[in-house]
This record gives structure tokens, C-alpha cells and sequence, in this order.
């Protein structure tokens, strides 16, 4: 998969049609003109390259399917809509389904080849771990659980779910997913087999599927951090996973975490102390620096212990002020880097969340509804795949603000 720029940058109406079947290809097509036949030909490239670890043929053809469905079918992704962009549609929604909730493939296997793939055409900036709420109607889905959701002051039916993303100096892409699945929700024995819940469990909380994911991770460049707004985890947690990754690692944290000051920090003294974080930012803010870029920000670096069940951990404490807002958050590092620069990878966690609302959730991110656990992995290991091809389409293109599909298959 190339991804280098052609320089088109022509906004162009993509428009999807129904053609004639071609032996040994989707029996999907598209009637297009620019950045519709692009992504028909980067799909095509990426599905043979990423999908080449499944055994049998009839696999892959399943998944190529799958993946140019998800870029085509409007509204919700669901298997219906996905198989209403091909011709025999009872018949291939039977396919399709067998294909993502039974079918015995490797979502992994998947997965790691799109990383690889990735990283061998882009060159990474952060590994962004981000959590997702998706809200269900009634608990027919896997893993959902009522409860209050923080961020919302709310109890809500829910999966909570995480996601990790390769942010690279082009692309920005989910590699892997993680559903948090606690003991509540996990299956009784027969259903467990029945819908293929893992008697292991990697991820009882979300602070374990953080873990997990960066445990996961497959970076080539090991000098590339570990990021997360972890005000709603145990940054313990994912620091330890990351050091055991031997990854540096960029947590926000909540500001009531409590770290020790190393000796001499100003305007402490000789005496170190034990602070609540947002408060020993506030302490420093007197030695804060302004940062150059879009929005004016200053940022203060502050040398602390953080210590926790795992050890003891030497790390910086870099506290943010936006001029616009005031207090914009605390930051724990091992990175020995320049403030400036520390404070450009923050903006990578906001650049995961961008990429999520416009294109992962259009793109079916929080659309499956079936009770297979392994199910929603495949589906989501083929979001993953078609939001690469996306991505990495309009990137080739230059087309920021391309028109969106006409959709003319899928009702």
C-alpha cells in the first residue's frame, strides 16, 4: 500500500454503484470518478496485503467484502446494510455473518499485519490509547452493562471500550481494540463457549485494557511514547506496561494524584515534599515558558517521584496553561525532551479523538450489535482496515474537506 502523496488534491464526488461480478473479486464496485476508484484500488491493495494471513480463499474474499461495505453502506454498519452493496444479498448476509462471528481467523493476525504495513509507509509520532463509550438500547450486545459513566454524570446501557492508534506524520489509524469485560458481564459457561468470551480475561477494568493494549503494541521505533489521558485510569498501570515495552510513555493524569518532588525543585527548597499534582504545577507555574504554536500556551516542567505498587517511578511533571482557558491539565513524562516538544505530542491525544468522530464511528466503530465476543473483534479488526484506507486516500489526495459519499446501493 503506497501512501505516498500524488498531489491531486481535487474535491471530487465519490458516488458507489452495484457492477457486474468479476471472478475472484468483491462483487462490489464503484461508479467513480477520483477518489471513489482510489479507494476501490487502495482497499483492493490493502485487503490482499492485510488479509493475507487467513488460511482459506473464500476468508478473504469474505473480508474484502466486509471492508469495501463498510466504506459504502450508509447509515449504521450493520451486516444487512454491509451485504445490501452486493448483488445476492440474502445469501452473502448469511456469509458475511458467518464470516464475523464465526468464522476461524485471527483479528490479531489482522491487525498486526495493518500495523506493520503502517509503519513501513509513515513514520510514527505516538502510540495513543483512547477510551470510547458507545451507548446500546436494551443488552443484546456483547459485554454491555449499565452504569454511571463519569464523563457523562450518568448511568447509561454501554460498551466501554478502548482503542489503541498508531498517529504517524500522515495517518492516524485504530491498530488494536479492547472491550472492558468485568466479572458482571462476564458469561455464564455455556453461553461463554457459545459467543466466544475468553476464559482468560485481559481486560476486567479499563485501566487492565489500557495495559493490554500497550502490551500489544509492535513498534519499530522504541524511542515513539505511549500516550492516554489517563484521568480515568491507574496511570500505574500503563506506565509499568510501557516500561515493560520498553516505550517511553506521555500520561495526563488527574490533577489528585499525589507525587513526591525531587530535592531542590524551586520554589520548594531542599525539602522534597509530597504534592497533589495540580497543585505542585501551581507551585512551579512561576518558572513556566511560553510555547510557541497555533494557541498560546504556557508549560512548566517539574522533576517528581511517582510511587505506586510497581516501584518507584522518576519522571517530569509538565503543567499546561492555555491564555484562552487557564488551566489545561497536568502531564507525567520520562521523555528527556524539550517542553516544547512535549507539549506538541499532547495535541496527538486530541488528534485521536478527531479521527474517531470523523471517520472510525462513520465508519461502524460503534455499530456492531451481536452477542459473539470473538465477532466484535473481527468487526472491529475490519474498521481498523477500512478506516486505513480511507485515511490514507484522502491524505493522498489532499482532500480535507471532500464532499461526503452519495450513497446510491445501500438503503
Amino acid at each position: 500500500m503506497s501512501m505516498a502523496p500524488r498531489g491531486r488534491g481535487v474535491n471530487q464526488l465519490r458516488v458507489w454503484r452495484l457492477d457486474t461480478w468479476t471472478p475472484g473479486r468483491s462483487q462490489m464496485s464503484y461508479e467513480t470518478d477520483g477518489l471513489a476508484r482510489l479507494e476501490q484500488e487502495r482497499a483492493d491493495e490493502l485487503c490482499r496485503l492485510v488479509l493475507a494471513g487467513m488460511a482459506r480463499s473464500d476468508q478473504r474474499t469474505r473480508g474484502h467484502e466486509y471492508v469495501l461495505g463498510l466504506l459504502a453502506a450508509s447509515g449504521r454498519k450493520t451486516v444487512r446494510r454491509i451485504a445490501s452493496c452486493e448483488r445476492e444479498q440474502t445469501a452473502n448476509e448469511q456469509r458475511l455473518h458467518h464470516f464475523i462471528s464465526r468464522s476461524t481467523w485471527s483479528s490479531r493476525d489482522v491487525l498486526g499485519r495493518l500495523v506493520g504495513r503502517l509503519q513501513a509507509e509513515d513514520v510514527a509520532r505516538g502510540w495513543v490509547v483512547r477510551p470510547m463509550v458507545v451507548e446500546k438500547h436494551g443488552d443484546q450486545s456483547v459485554g454491555v452493562k449499565n452504569e454511571v459513566v463519569p464523563c457523562l454524570g450518568r448511568a447509561v446501557n454501554h460498551q466501554h471500550v478502548l482503542a489503541s492508534w498508531f498517529v504517524g506524520q500522515r495517518l492516524t489509524v485504530p491498530v488494536d481494540w479492547r472491550m472492558v469485560m468485568a466479572a458482571t458481564c462476564d458469561e455464564a459457561e455455556g453461553q461463554r463457549t457459545k459467543t466466544h468470551v475468553p476464559v482468560r480475561n485481559d481486560s476486567p477494568t479499563a485501566s487492565h485494557a489500557a495495559a493490554a493494549l500497550v502490551r500489544a503494541l509492535r513498534p519499530v521505533d522504541r524511542t515513539v511514547p505511549v500516550m492516554m489521558d489517563a484521568r480515568e485510569a491507574d496511570p500505574g498501570l500503563i506506565i509499568a506496561a510501557a516500561r515493560a515495552k520498553g516505550l517511553p510513555f506521555l500520561l495526563r493524569i488527574p490533577g489528585s494524584t499525589y507525587l513526591q518532588a525531587q530535592d531542590g525543585v524551586p520554589p520548594l527548597g531542599s525539602t522534597p515534599g509530597r504534592f497533589r499534582a495540580q497543585r505542585l504545577a501551581e507551585l512551579v507555574r512561576g518558572q513556566a515558558r511560553l510555547v510557541p504554536g497555533v494557541t498560546l500556551r504556557t508549560a512548566s516542567r517539574t522533576p517528581v517521584v511517582l510511587r505506586g505498587p510497581a516501584g518507584s517511578i522518576a519522571a517530569t511533571l509538565v503543567g499546561l496553561w492555555s491564555s484562552g482557558a487557564g488551566w489545561a491539565g497536568v502531564w507525567l513524562t520520562d521523555m528527556e525532551e524539550d517542553v516544547a516538544a512535549t507539549v506538541a505530542r499532547t495535541d496527538l491525544v486530541a488528534e485521536a479523538d478527531r479521527a474517531f468522530e470523523g471517520m472510525a464511528r462513520e465508519l461502524g466503530a460503534a455499530d456492531y450489535e451481536g452477542r459473539s465476543h470473538q465477532g466484535w473483534y473481527h468487526h472491529m479488526a475490519m474498521v481498523s482496515v477500512a478506516h486505513a484506507v480511507r485515511a490514507s486516500v484522502l491524505t493522498e489526495d489532499g482532500a480535507d474537506n471532500v464532499p461526503p459519499l452519495v450513497h446510491l446501493a445501500a438503503g
